[in-house]
């Protein structure tokens, strides 16, 4: 039995549409991987192309029967090699590939319409067919991927005998004997019509099991990438926790040194001052300023305490230990006028952001009481728009020439507010009596801002371990 050509294109042309519809759903689910559009194109074209050959036999139109069949072939092989080289992530030999579409398109269309020559036509068609597919094999012999090498080879095996096949035809087209229609129904033909169908089929099953291998490649990576991105946040972590429990033992022992050790610094100086007193009623006012800084001192290892031991601070007692120590401070030598608003109910979650507020606070007072000379202050404590406003002014001397943010102090209360996300202005006025006013801004609720810290390296954490 005799294969019939025009029934070998029409299974050729189905097959390939079949696969132009396929390829184009896959192409649509899988955006992320690249050239299958270019196969689908590939597909479409060939799946147009072949029936056309059949319109030979009807219509004698060169433009309809020839022109365009061939220009199809050509284009759907180009096709083929761009989305070869992007699905494999391949560079594309834009040079040669367009020198092979204007060297044998050109001529071709010469002896189509000025000097009619069917088999230089043959042969030109043959060759850019052949050449399209030396340059997608040169593709596919670069894909070293185990899986996808596999494929690969299957697809350059196909491509080989197809390129033989028409480099075959170009010559053998010159035979005595052979038809130059490739609708005449003699062995040469037969071969050829049923290469179309075998290369179809061949072709269609290896592009699913590429495009099915690269679906794999692409979840390993993915899942691999998610898996580093895992690892990552994880030591990121590890190291916030390492740079947050060095930051709190940091600020510990800053409370310690800026409370518990100033006190006792304190009471060391006072009780030699006291030892060398002869007259009693000095040394009965040095022995109740100790007695005094005894119970400050006592305050402050509670606050440190309960720091440690719960996590919150309500706002009336902080509010209390800040009036008790401005009180305690002033002692009457200043006349001291008090002004505070109901603060939330609801407590402060962050304890030591309220520790360390209320230290910058007591260190303003402080400050106050030794070096202001000032007769009046008065304290102003504000809860509004989100925000905590203290106010602490007096009517002395203000700041010495050239002090302004070169003191130990201030310095230290301005880093407080700024570790608070805060902000510590300071405002003098003038004349003689110049006065002083800190102005503390603390967003509410009230917790220690991190982007603010100057965390250690990870090297620092371990040499600090």
């Amino acid at each position: 039995m005799t294969p019939d050509l025009p029934t070998l294109f029409g299974v050729a042309g189905l097959i390939n549409f079949i696969h132009t519809i396929t390829l184009g759903v896959l192409w649509r689910t899988n955006p992320g991987i690249k050239g299958i559009s270019f196969w689908a194109m590939c597909s479409l074209l060939s799946a147009l192309g072949l029936p056309l050959l059949m319109i030979r036999m009807v219509v004698e139109d060169k433009a309809v029967g020839i022109l365009l069949p061939n220009l199809f072939n050509m284009t759907a092989m180009g096709c083929l090699y761009v989305g070869v080289c992007r699905f494999l992530e391949q560079p594309i030999r834009k040079k040669t590939f367009v020198a092979v579409g204007v060297l044998f398109s050109l001529p071709f269309l010469y002896f189509l319409y000025f000097d009619d020559n069917i088999k230089v036509r043959i042969t030109l068609a043959s060759l850019a067919g052949a050449s399209l597919s030396i340059l997608t094999i040169r593709a596919l012999l670069a894909e070293n991927r185990p899986t996808m090498r596999v494929y690969a080879r299957i697809v350059t095996t196909a491509l080989t005998v197809y390129a033989v096949a028409h480099l075959y035809r170009s010559i053998s087209i010159y035979s005595p004997g052979i038809s130059d229609s490739m609708l005449d129904p003699d062995l040469f033909h037969q071969l050829s019509g049923a290469g179309s169908v075998v290369a179809s089929i061949l072709w269609s099953f290896c592009a699913f099991l590429m495009i099915n291998c690269k679906q794999t490649i692409n979840a390993v990576a993915s899942l691999e990438e998610q898996r580093q991105i895992e690892r990552e946040l994880q030591r990121a972590r590890l190291l916030a926790a390492d740079q947050t429990a060095l930051r709190q033992r940091e600020m510990l022992l800053r409370d310690l040194h800026d409370g518990i050790g100033g006190i006792n610094a304190t009471i060391a100086v006072m009780a030699m001052v006291a030892n060398g007193e002869e007259d009693q009623e000095a040394m009965k006012h040095s022995l109740s300023s100790i007695e005094k800084m005894a119970r400050e001192g006592s305050d402050e290892i509670r606050l440190i305490m309960n720091r440690l031991d719960r996590p919150e601070f309500p706002w009336s007692i902080w509010l209390a230990s800040f009036h008790s120590h401005a009180a305690n401070a002033l002692n009457g030598r200043i006349d001291m006028q008090w002004e505070a608003e109901i603060p939330p109910a609801e407590p402060i979650q962050d304890n030591p952001a309220a520790v360390s507020l209320l230290r910058a606070l007591k260190e303003a007072v402080n400050n106050l009481a030794r070096h202001s000379h000032a007769t009046r202050a008065s304290i102003a404590v504000r809860f509004r728009d989100s925000r905590l406003r203290i106010l602490i002014s007096d009517n002395g001397t203000g700041l010495p020439e050239g002090a302004r943010g070169k003191g130990r102090g201030l310095n230290n209360m301005k880093k407080r507010c700024t570790e608070l996300g805060g902000t510590f202005e300071i405002h003098e006025g003038k004349g003689p009596i110049r006065g002083l006013t800190l102005d503390f801004s603390i967003p509410i609720p009230l917790k220690y801002d991190y982007r603010s810290f100057e965390f250690p390296t990870e090297n620092s954490l371990n040499l600090i371990s």
